[in-house]
């Protein structure tokens, strides 16, 4: 593989030196600073890049760079947020290699590699090495070797086929055990994950059935709720999903009830959030999208013992999948 022939060069100003400056001015030790300096041109410089293409980055990352645990390499990511990360690998004109270190990632699409001029005012992109392409190479990789920035945009729309797949629940949580009070694990107590009493949460319902109306009394109830996090863009953001059910008549149904709130001390869901819930043939039948300014969100259907149903997450392209049998 090589590298594309026409070079690619982002002019390094003012702009990028000044956050390169505030960056390596922190750091412990003068050898760290100089590492995160042009770590930092590295990042701007693949930032230029993305947003010359109308891709949204991330440039926020003081707060790792500030922790206890933080080194030089932390200032190697530039985050795509709702896809993943890039590590942006700086390198000198003499430089013919480079070695890369993948660590265990969750969220790492790749590296790009960086070229800085010897006055550090221009920065060549080289190319692009996927992560799962890495462990290919022998622990040097010759710049020859790079795969052409084109390689990358090509590899992004990959990033939402897998992160749908890959929070597919493939295991499906059984309801009908909640109401003999066996739940499955990861679903906790309502009072473990919101700041509001579960009595907010009781789900309440009237049988239809006249044989079963004496008195309008009102059905028992049971909730349970997990975190649901969407990703990088939200990972600061997470919000909980509950789910409340009840028996509904003699005919051995069940009405459930469906409720997406904000947590860690957020006020609002995310603008655009979908809540969908798709039949066992996988089409939709009730679905809703949070508003501007909403803090919660609520869907209510029934449901026979032994049907399947899925609860999709979806905001963006980015999509968590929880799989039900009642």
């Amino acid at each position: 593989m090589n590298t594309t022939e026409i070079p690619l060069f982002v002019s390094l100003g003012k702009e990028a030196h000044n956050l390169a400056s505030q960056l390596a001015i922190e750091q412990s030790t003068l050898q760290k600073g100089k590492q995160v300096y042009l770590n930092t041109l590295a990042v701007y410089a693949v930032h230029t890049y993305l947003k010359w293409l109308e891709i949204e980055t991330d440039l926020s990352y003081r707060e790792i760079l500030q922790s206890s645990l933080a080194s030089a390499f932390d200032a190697k990511q530039l985050v795509i947020p709702d896809i993943g990360k890039l590590e942006c690998h700086p390198i000198l004109p003499e430089q013919t290699n480079l070695t890369l270190y993948p660590g265990i990632h969750t969220d790492l699409m790749g590296f790009v590699v960086i070229k800085l001029d010897e006055h550090l005012n221009k920065a060549e992109l080289l190319g692009f090495v996927p992560l799962l392409e890495v462990c290919k190479f022998p622990q040097k990789i010759a710049i020859a070797n790079l795969q052409p920035l084109d390689n990358l945009l090509d590899w992004i729309p990959d990033i939402f086929d897998r992160v749908t797949v890959s929070n597919l629940n493939i295991t499906p949580v059984n309801l009908s055990r909640w109401l003999d009070n066996v739940f499955d694990a990861g679903w906790l107590c309502v009072e473990d994950l919101l700041s509001f009493p579960a009595d907010n949460l009781a789900f309440r319902t009237r049988s239809n059935h006249p044989s079963n109306n004496q008195g309008n009394s009102e059905e028992e109830s049971v909730s349970r709720g997990k975190i649901i996090d969407l990703g990088v863009k939200l990972a600061n953001h997470p919000f909980a999903l509950i789910v409340t059910l009840a028996s509904a008549n003699q005919d051995e149904e069940i009405d459930i009830c469906l409720r997406v709130y904000p947590t860690s001390n957020q006020m609002y869901l995310p603008q655009n959030l979908q809540l969908r819930v798709l039949d066992e043939t996988g089409n939709s039948c009730i679905e809703m999208s949070a508003r501007e300014e909403e803090n919660w969100m609520r869907l209510e259907f029934t449901g026979k013992l032994g049907e399947r149903f899925q609860i999709n997450l979806t905001l963006g392209n980015t999509t968590i999948t929880e799989e039900f049998i009642i």
